[in-house]
């Protein structure tokens, strides 16, 4: 209840005026409640006596209601703050239903739990196995699974189709459009590292009379320290630099942004990137 209030205030703030004054005292709620929720599945496995009615909804609401908030976050995101407050106010709710049937009504008294509803049971290791087995083999799977198939979404809706997360990896879409007069763009995804084949193979499918507008941001004013290198992580995998194997036939334009148009806090961040690339992390 307390989490719930807490989360109800803040993202209520967030949602009517765009105030974020609460959002680390938040934050510390939902991870003091994901570590109880833990806590408490793992005291009803060890002592039967829990009523599990009252506390099994309370110690799975928020990774069941995170996972199955993610679709409508993909699809919806500009609507994430009414989202989070409509989960917020259901997470009270459900408070105030279990406070409720275990008070037996609306008068609330002290404790909370009666004591006549806990269970006269003893340990025994059937709970504890059938707890056990429900979370590695059903309750774990289930949020991996949901988890995976968000992700794939994700990618897919924010791409518009041309990237597809699969269980055998990523896959790129090529697509060509066609004008009225006849004239045709081919949109090529890739990335900046790959198999050298690849980068030949697609290079010698271009008509020599192409014009290539290449993606890849320029540094003609010489604001980095270095040239930008992928050639150390190409290595790790056994690949090689796109800039290096692909070759293309036709005309090359510098079809994207020079690092002069970047803020300086850009240019700090990226100049650290490309530290880390080519040096890798060291004291």
């Amino acid at each position: 209840m307390g989490s719930a209030v807490i989360s109800f205030v803040s993202d209520s703030l967030v949602f009517l005026f765009h105030r974020q004054d609460l959002a680390v005292i938040d934050g510390l709620a939902l991870l003091a409640m994901l570590v109880m929720g833990f806590v408490t599945y793992v005291l009803m496995a060890l002592f039967p006596a829990i009523p599990k009615r009252f506390f099994l909804p309370v110690s799975l609401f928020l990774p069941v209601a995170g996972i199955t908030l993610l679709p409508v976050f993909v699809y919806f995101s500009e609507r994430a703050p009414l989202i989070v407050l409509s989960a917020a106010l259901g997470q009270f709710l459900l408070g105030l239903f279990i406070v409720r049937r275990m008070q037996g009504g609306w008068k609330f008294r002290w404790p909370l739990l009666p004591a006549r509803l806990l269970a006269d049971r003893k340990f025994s290791f059937g709970n504890l196995a059938g707890f056990g087995l429900a979370g590695v083999f059903i309750l774990l799977p289930a949020l991996v699974l949901a988890g995976a198939w968000s992700a794939h979404l994700a990618v897919d809706h924010f791409t518009a189709g041309f990237v597809s997360l699969r269980p055998s990896g990523l896959i790129v879409q090529v697509r060509k459009y066609v004008r009225d007069d006849g004239k045709k763009i081919m949109l090529v995804p890739m990335s900046h590292i790959g198999e050298s084949k690849f980068y030949r193979d697609l290079a010698a499918s271009f008509p020599a009379d192409s014009v290539v507008l290449m993606e890849g941001v320029t540094d003609i004013q010489k604001v980095a320290p270095a040239p930008i290198d992928y050639s150390r992580a190409a290595a790790s995998i056994g690949g090689v630099e796109q800039k290096k194997a692909f070759q293309p036939r036709g005309e090359i334009v510098a079809a994207d942004v020079d690092m002069s148009s970047f803020s300086p806090a850009t240019l700090d961040l990226l100049k650290i990137a490309m530290l880390v690339h080519s040096k890798g992390v060291t004291a």
